[in-house]
């Protein structure tokens, strides 16, 4: 069947219509039936698993605030544990679309290489469903490939490091979510001379492919629960884009104005008030990987709605007061982690008082003029 999905390929316009019976034959083949674990599938294939840091945990202590509904929930969340951080080779092996990795029959999904928010660790948005024959790379193969790379913080947190802790020896291509905007000028840091970039979520997510030998590395720290080893992992890599020649505005109000969810609204006039206090306000979204490090790596205060740019918080440097503004129905508690992590004073502030949840994940953040006198007294008496 390999031969004439090959030839379905390379044919420009074929001759004979084929019916979508026969296309679904060609082009497609039974996807993954159950789940299983990385080392199990790579071992049985004759690959390798090789341990690069050993599982460990942190405890985080809750920021100080007066809002004893969210101080409840973070206490919640205050425990992270980190996983053993790994690399294991499959022979054969096959990746998809999504960040899947697949085992080189195509019948198990590696599922502590594969994420799928919310769902067990038994279930995967991926089985049994039909997906496409896989096209061969040859050599061998790095798939750092995650679900929801197009958020920025899953790509800056999620895959950027597992590029990073593999040596560029292991390998001739590398497989990478998608290869434009920021993740290329990070690309342009690594030593990839003579090496293959391929981007995998394209055909709408249903992209597949099987490596000669393909190589994957894990996590280095569970999705929203970032580790110290993630933080310094990163620091070093961005080093080389730190400008110590210009200056960089101290005070920084992100509002996520203009983005059409969790933006900062309400007539509180907070984006006012930061204004004449000296803050500058950013749109993340038109900076550039190199503008963005250096706003926070010399930020010193840093007031925010949740959101994925706050993933930039792991390249502070001058332990910044960081104020991160959430609507009660969804708050989180990975930001606050992560500016525990670079030694951050870290204030949550949720509205409107109340139940605090982690839901609505789209509701915009209302600030009344009451919070915004709290907050600019906060400010002025801790910036």
């Amino acid at each position: 069947m390999q031969w004439l999905y090959d030839s379905f390929l390379e044919a420009k316009r074929p001759t004979v219509a084929l019916s979508k019976t026969l296309q679904d034959l060609i082009l497609y083949t039974p996807g993954p039936r159950q789940t299983g674990y990385a080392k199990t599938i790579a071992l049985e294939a004759g690959g390798e698993y090789q341990v690069v840091y050993p599982a460990s945990s942190t405890t985080f202590t809750p920021p100080n605030q007066d809002n004893s509904l969210l101080g409840e929930f973070l206490l919640q969340c205050a425990k992270s544990d980190h996983p053993e951080v790994f690399i294991a080779s499959f022979p054969k092996g096959r990746f998809h679309a999504g960040g899947v990795i697949l085992s080189p029959d195509g019948a198990t999904v590696a599922r502590d290489l594969s994420e799928d928010f919310g769902r067990p660790f038994s279930e995967h948005f991926l089985l049994n469903k039909r997906i496409k024959r896989p096209r061969r790379v040859p050599g061998p193969v790095l798939f750092t490939g995650v679900k929801g790379a197009s958020s920025y913080y899953h790509w800056l947190m999620d895959e950027l490091p597992r590029v990073l802790i593999t040596p560029s020896d292991f390998f001739q291509t590398l497989a990478c979510s998608r290869i434009s905007g920021v993740q290329a000028e990070a690309l342009q840091l690594l030593p990839m001379k003579g090496k293959r970039l391929i981007s995998v979520d394209n055909e709408n997510g249903k992209s597949s492919f099987v490596a000669d030998n393909l190589i994957s590395p894990s996590y280095l720290a569970e999705t929203g629960h970032p580790s110290d080893r993630l933080v310094q992992t990163l620091k070093a890599f961005v080093e080389p884009l730190i400008d110590r020649t210009t200056r960089y505005p101290e005070k920084l109000y992100i509002s996520r104005r203009g983005s059409g969810k969790r933006e900062i609204v309400g007539n509180g006039g907070l984006g006012e008030e930061l204004g004449r206090r000296g803050f500058t306000e950013l749109f993340l979204e038109s900076m550039s990987w190199r503008e963005q490090v250096n706003a926070f790596s010399h930020a010193r205060e840093i007031v925010a709605a949740h959101g994925a740019g706050l993933a930039n918080l792991v390249f502070c440097r001058n332990t910044p007061l960081v104020v991160e503004l959430f609507n009660s129905k969804y708050v989180h508690w990975c930001f606050w982690k992560l500016s525990s992590l670079v030694g951050a004073n870290y204030l949550p502030i949720a509205t409107p008082y109340g139940p605090v949840s982690h839901q609505a994940g789209r509701s915009n953040i209302e600030v009344a003029p009451i919070d915004v006198r709290g907050l600019v007294h906060y400010i002025d008496k801790n910036g």
